[in-house]
């Protein structure tokens, strides 16, 4: 089996507009999900099953066709990292199991940050259209009237992920801002109130601009938290790329976090910081 991935067996990925595919590596969505389906359904689906069996006879379906091209290059895919890093899963390919949900449930943020673009900030959208221009590396972004749409209603991705979370090992939410999503927030919450938490591992990619004591409480119910916090410079270089927020106010913020985390001390509890190169900051990295 050296084409294996576990993903398929353990995983769907959701994309802003509501449509599925078996990991975020991957550019190629489900065709079933040109429809409204559930996360279950798709996992459960017969594109998926295809997909299983194709890796468990050795071939190399065109869907992974970033994770090969990487592997011939000797890179190390996605497919393998995810291999090594979930072998704590208890999973039979005879019977696959819905346990860890990658979600965008909207695109609402409070940043318009310079590399981003209308999937992960509802902000950039308002620019657009304040100024009826689409900026140059925004014009390969072609929206329908219904997928646009479909961003703004994410009740049902939602209802998805709450009917999942008695199954849940590892949820992982982006954006967007997740803590600016009054979806994700009301699955904290009810993850948290049902008790699902205790066997959720956390994992979240955030601007690190909206951490609450209400937020930071939630987070002790859950088996494991990680927390994915992303920066792409500091002072006068974060102030630009990061418009509208301010350095000064942001490092406050992300301490004042850290020190509720070290006051909890959860025992699985992990940070980190990621930057994004771009044109704007390489010059100021080192």
């Amino acid at each position: 089996m050296s084409s294996f991935c576990i993903l398929p067996f353990i995983h769907v990925n959701s994309s802003v507009t509501g449509r599925l595919r078996p990991c975020c590596n991957t550019q190629k969505y489900f065709t079933m999900t040109d429809r409204e389906v559930s996360m279950k359904e798709a996992f459960h689906s017969t594109e998926m099953d295809e997909l299983r069996n194709a890796l468990l006879n050795g071939e190399k379906p065109e869907i992974c066709s970033i994770c090969w091209d990487n592997e011939d290059k000797g890179i190390e895919s996605q497919r393998q990292s995810n291999n090594r890093r979930m072998s704590r899963f208890n999973f039979d390919v005879s019977n696959p199991q819905l346990q860890y949900l990658d979600v965008k449930f909207d695109n609402k943020c409070n940043l318009q940050c310079r590399m981003c673009d209308p999937y992960s900030s509802n902000q950039i959208w308002k620019t657009i259209e304040m100024v009826d221009v689409t900026p140059k590396h925004l014009q390969h972004i072609h929206l329908t009237e219904e997928q646009y749409n479909s961003i703004d209603n994410s009740e049902n991705r939602k209802k998805y992920v709450l009917e999942s979370l008695p199954d849940l090992k590892i949820l992982k939410v982006t954006g967007g801002e997740p803590f600016v999503s009054n979806h994700f927030l009301e699955v904290l919450g009810a993850a948290v109130e049902s008790g699902h938490s205790k066997h959720i591992e956390l994992n979240i990619t955030t601007n690190g601009t909206k951490f609450t004591k209400k937020i930071t409480d939630q987070f002790k119910h859950f088996k494991a938290v990680n927390v994915n916090i992303s920066v792409d410079g500091c002072n006068s270089s974060y102030d630009y790329i990061r418009y509208p927020y301010k350095w000064d106010k942001w490092q406050n913020r992300v301490i004042e976090f850290l020190e509720d985390m070290e006051e909890m001390d959860h025992p699985d509890f992990v940070y980190r910081f990621s930057t994004v190169v771009t044109a704007y900051n390489y010059l100021d990295l080192c």
